[in-house]
């Protein structure tokens, strides 16, 4: 997946990632876009 990483002050960066895997009691939520 995309992921906007920030690595430090005005770095912000578009990086590819792992899918997360939740732990229990922890949910992964898929966030569209809306206008």
């Amino acid at each position: 997946m995309l992921a906007a990483l920030l690595h430090g002050q005005e770095d912000l960066r578009l990086e590819e990632v792992s899918d997360p895997t939740p732990a229990a009691g922890e949910v992964v939520m898929q966030v569209g876009t809306a206008n």
